[in-house]
Order: structure tokens, then C-alpha cells, then sequence
């Protein structure tokens, strides 16, 4: 009977390699931390039959449009970031044409020995830098258009970070219509936990995919699933129970 040269064998004690309570040793113990750097996650569905893979990335068929596409969240984040109005980079909307006065109408009566000065605009405050930008597409249905999802994370002025996240979908102009927003700063990440994109995948075999997010709070970190249909994003399941 031939054995297996490398085949696991069972025995009683310790080995020699592991830590012991009762002999000191210089071996090192893995500690298990919250989230570890440079974390890689991926998404695996178990299911009973065997389907084919499909790949739900959008494909882009002008890559400039991507880049059009992701400017314009940025900007949106900044706004939001900054407590103002969102608003996109793109528009399909002419600019207004500018008015034009003739030289009588801008005349204005003055006396001699004064000056006008124009008044100058106060500057507006410039919008807070990103990092840690994460730009994603896909198509959730089979020929499908396009779901954006952006996050990204900043230091404020007053040094605490903050973190946004937008879901958005372009409309029949091709301008990104925002269909979700989350903004949370490290102070209330136990209430409001940060969301950031693991993938999309189809879990419930529908020929539809779902969105799977990690909620990382202070201390732990949780997963949702949000679907997106209608215009709209649900979260329909957690592992923190409902909510």
C-alpha cells in the first residue's frame, strides 16, 4: 500500500511551533485586526445550479464620456462636502447668450473730479480636495444603462474627515442624476458607518444584479446589499439584521 510522504499526520501534545501557556517562547502570534491594510474583497454566490458568468461592468463606448461622467460626481461630492448645492459638470443645456448693452444705455451721469469703482465679488471659499477617490459602472440589467457609483473621503478645515458616497444614473442628456447620497465623518461612523463598494452581483438569480456594500463603523464592520431599480436604491438585506 502506497502512503502519502506529505499526507497530514494526527498526534497528542502541542507543536513545537505554537505558543504555550506554560513554556515561555519567542514566537509571534497573529493579532486579527479591524480591517487590515490593502484589503482585497470580492463577492462569491452560492447556488445550487450551474449559470453562466456574466461580467456586469458597464463598457463604455467613448472613454471620454467616462471621464466626463466622473469629473462631474467629483464635483457633486465637493458640493455636497462643502454643504452647497450639488451641482453636475455636464449639462446638454446651451449656455444662455449673454446680454449686450449699447454704449447710450451704459452711460450714467457723472460729475466731474469723481471716480466709480466696481465693486469686487467676495471669492468664494475653494471646495474641499479628495482622496481616496473609487469610481465604478455597471450595468445591473442585460443591456442595461449605466449605475455610477463614487466615493471618496476629505480633510475638512477643521481637521476631521469626512466621507461621501453617491450613486447616480445618467439621464436621456447623458447628465448624472443622483439617486442616492450618504455623507458621514469619522466622529459618527458608529451611527452613520462609512459605505464603501465591494462589487454587483446578481444574489437572488433574477438576471438582476445588486450592489453589496461594506459598512465600516469605528470598530466593526458590517454588509448590505441595495438594489437599484426605478430610479431609486433599497438596502434589502444586512448582516446587521434589518434596518
Amino acid at each position: 500500500m502506497d502512503v502519502d510522504p506529505d499526507r497530514p499526520r494526527l498526534r497528542r501534545g502541542v507543536p513545537t511551533n505554537l505558543e504555550s501557556l506554560d513554556v515561555p517562547s519567542n514566537v509571534e502570534i497573529a493579532k486579527l485586526a479591524g480591517k487590515p491594510e490593502n484589503l482585497e474583497q470580492m463577492v462569491a454566490v452560492s447556488d445550487i445550479k450551474t449559470r453562466e458568468p456574466h461580467n456586469f461592468v458597464y463598457s463604455w463606448t467613448d472613454p471620454d464620456t467616462e471621464k466626463k461622467m466622473q469629473s462631474a460626481l467629483e464635483d457633486m461630492a465637493k458640493n455636497l462636502l462643502a454643504g452647497k448645492p450639488m451641482q453636475p459638470a455636464i449639462s446638454s443645456q446651451p449656455a444662455p447668450a449673454k446680454k449686450t448693452t449699447t454704449a447710450a444705455a451704459s452711460q450714467t451721469a457723472t460729475h466731474p473730479g469723481t471716480t466709480h469703482r466696481t465693486a469686487k465679488k467676495p471669492t468664494a471659499p475653494a471646495l474641499p480636495e479628495l482622496a481616496n477617490e473609487q469610481f465604478k459602472a455597471y450595468a445591473l440589467t442585460f443591456g442595461g444603462g449605466a449605475t455610477l457609483v463614487f466615493s471618496a473621503q476629505s480633510t475638512m478645515p477643521d481637521g476631521k474627515v469626512k466621507y461621501v458616497l453617491l450613486i447616480a444614473q445618467p439621464d436621456f442628456n447623458g447628465t448624472p442624476q443622483v439617486i442616492y447620497k450618504q455623507v458621514t465623518s469619522e466622529d459618527e461612523l458608529d451611527v452613520i458607518p462609512r459605505m464603501q463598494l465591494v462589487d454587483a452581483a446578481d444574489t437572488d438569480a433574477d438576471n438582476r444584479a445588486e450592489l453589496i456594500f461594506e459598512l465600516a463603523g469605528k470598530k466593526d464592520r458590517q454588509y448590505a446589499i441595495y438594489r437599484v431599480a426605478g430610479g431609486s436604491v433599497e438596502q434589502v438585506f444586512s448582516t446587521a439584521g434589518s434596518s
